[in-house]
């Protein structure tokens, strides 16, 4: 079946397409166009055949998936176990590093504003503007 070449066509084209070989036939299955109810010429019987209906080229073409299994739950002995008096595992270590808590942050201190004082007298007099005049105390 290797050397066989093999013309397709869907049910519903009036035209065939090929010739193709297995492994053509293959890159148009992964490519999503070619099904099993996909129409080959077959020439010994002269004439149309769904793949799905020739076993061996179904087999070739569709290989059956392997099905999986679960396999149960095994209970195993473990040899990571703590030991009394060892040395932390990375895991430990990294766990407690994580738990720790930040330094305090280091805060500066606030210093006061300035107070308010008011500008020096000019050659020109005192301004008349309300922005340069001292805040009235209330």
């Amino acid at each position: 079946m290797a050397t066989q070449e093999f013309y397709i066509r869907n049910e519903s084209d009036t035209e065939a397409r090929g010739p193709f070989t297995v492994e053509q036939l293959t890159s148009l299955i992964e490519s999503g166009q070619l099904t099993p109810a996909t129409l080959y010429y077959d020439a010994n019987v002269e004439q149309w055949t769904p793949i799905e209906a020739n076993a061996e080229l179904k087999a070739t073409l569709f290989p059956e998936k392997k099905k999986l299994t679960v396999r149960p739950k095994q209970n195993l002995e473990t040899l990571n176990r703590e030991v009394e008096g060892a040395a932390p595992s990375h895991r430990q270590r990294h766990a407690r590093r994580r738990r720790r808590v930040a330094p305090p942050t280091r805060k500066t201190a606030k210093i006061p504003p300035k107070p308010w004082r008011a500008p020096p007298a000019s050659a020109a007099g005192p301004r008349s503007s309300p922005s340069c005049s001292p805040p009235s105390a209330k």
